[in-house]
């Protein structure tokens, strides 16, 4: 199942037609959630992925399906039928969750334990490439795993049954080093097979549903993990993982001036992300010195200009990181 952003539908595709899990479905349906919500079959030719997890690639307007052998894609412009997607590189060996991550233009493929993969879109032929993890991670098939665009990681949170420990997991893409989170307040309780979004534009995870020892669970939830604060994470640099950003001002009319200190020389990234997770603007891609910095971003009105709503303002320095929320109006 996939969110199809830019027609504001839920996308469905092959699973499982009974609990015993003996039949597949061939055929894949849309259901709009603006209007009408009525769900229409979408495509005459059965998807050649067998019960594989899907993602919606938002640059070429597609949904992209591995089933653990075969990536296949089909057109959301025209969705007449599947199509194979070829691929060089190394494939994973089985299946896992999918989620697009738009630094990079890739999918990733999370497998049990933690161990990821990833499939590059950017270039010429998709290629695979395996992601050297560190750390303990909680990947396991029973996991909820959400992507956090804004901060450029995963979330993986894991139940307690199937040999997954509970708790919820980071993996920042940038160091790939798997840490278990740490918070306050009300925990949801012990449960598998939930489902899992990251809410962008309230910065906050969000987890429906799921089974306890195969008994569903009432109420379902949802529970909702903020992000805002940051998170005790073992092995975090002294002085917490958060760098100096400030963002103003607040509205935007046009001219944005971001301000930031570095507390050392080194690599730096600034970008500037809509509530999809995907990068509108790159403003820094190049080592600084230590101290303070500043940067604007003049977002261009008009026809190929970005529309009045919510952003975001990501700062990425080594492996510590901080983002801000934009709003830009009209």
């Amino acid at each position: 199942m996939i969110y199809d952003a830019t027609r504001h539908r839920i996308i469905v595709s092959g699973g499982f037609l009974d609990i015993d899990q003996n039949n597949l479905s061939s055929e894949t349906w849309a259901l709009p959630t603006v209007g009408t919500q009525i769900w229409t079959k979408l495509t005459t030719s059965a998807v050649s992925a067998n019960d594989g997890s899907g993602i919606y690639d938002p640059i070429r307007d597609r949904m992209v399906v591995f089933d653990g052998v075969h990536v296949t894609a089909l057109q959301l412009d025209t969705p007449s039928s599947w199509t194979t997607v070829a691929t060089t590189g190394t494939a994973p060996a089985g299946g896992g969750h999918l989620v697009y991550n738009p630094t990079g233009d890739r999918m990733i493929v999370l497998l049990p334990g933690g161990n990821a993969y990833a499939l590059s879109f950017a270039g010429g032929t998709p290629a695979w490439n395996h992601l050297a993890t560190t750390g303990s991670g909680s990947g396991g098939t029973s996991a909820a795993v959400m992507l956090d665009p804004v901060r450029n990681r995963l979330f993986a949170c894991a139940g307690g049954t199937f040999n997954v420990g509970v708790g919820v997991w980071e993996l920042p893409l940038g160091t790939l080093a798997w840490h278990k989170l740490s918070f306050s307040g009300l925990q949801p309780a012990v449960r598998v097979f939930a489902s899992a979004i990251y809410d962008v534009a309230d910065d906050q995870a969000i987890t429906y549903g799921g089974t306890n020892q195969g008994v569903y669970l009432s109420p379902p939830g949802p529970w909702q993990m903020s992000a805002t604060r940051p998170l005790a994470v073992p092995g975090a640099p002294a002085g917490g993982r958060e760098l100096s950003l400030r963002v103003g001002p607040q509205p935007s009319h046009g001219v944005t001036t971001i301000s930031f200190e570095l507390p050392s020389a080194g690599e730096t990234r600034l970008d500037v992300f809509d509530v999809n997770g995907r990068c509108v603007k790159t403003l820094i891609a190049w080592p600084l010195t230590a101290g303070r910095h500043d940067a604007t971003w003049a977002a261009a009105k008009g026809a190929g200009g970005p529309n009045a709503g919510v952003y975001f303002v990501r700062l990425q320095h080594g492996p510590l990181a901080a983002s801000r929320k934009l709003v830009l109006s009209q």
